[in-house]
């Protein structure tokens, strides 16, 4: 009666080696999800990087923005610029067709996020315009 069962011990091992599998599967599968947690983070903080650069900087929006008003196109144009906190406001009244589709071509190929657009014909070349590109 002091000696153990082989087929106990066997039985126990096998027990333990169930238990050790179950806990491997729940263990890959805690690894699975935290892998596709981390991977949908970096994707998330990519596109914030990229969004950030692209649209954050408010000196680079000013750049861009007398960069294109300075074109031969736009100088004869009365464009009025009024520069706020977060905010740059263009305007014009009677502007010339052909400069305000070099206008909108401009701003529609940058980077830059416009709150408001306004274009208004007054005639069959003239056209008023009021914008507001935000930083």
């Amino acid at each position: 009666m002091n000696k153990i069962n082989p087929f106990y011990i066997l039985g126990f091992l096998v027990v333990i080696l169930f238990f050790t599998i179950s806990k491997v599967n729940v263990s890959r599968q805690n690894l699975q999800e935290a892998q596709n947690a981390f991977n949908e983070t970096e994707t998330l903080a990519t596109k914030v990087v990229t969004y950030k650069e692209a649209y954050g900087s408010k000196t680079k929006v000013k750049k861009e923005i007398q960069k294109f008003l300075r074109a031969s196109v736009l100088s004869k144009s009365d464009i009025k610029q009024e520069y706020k906190k977060s905010f740059v406001r263009l305007s014009s009244n009677g502007l010339e067709l052909p400069a305000l589709n070099y206008l909108m071509g401009q701003v529609l190929n940058k980077t830059l996020q416009i709150r408001k657009l306004k274009i208004k014909r007054q005639s069959k070349k003239r056209a008023s315009f009021e914008m507001e590109i935000v930083w």
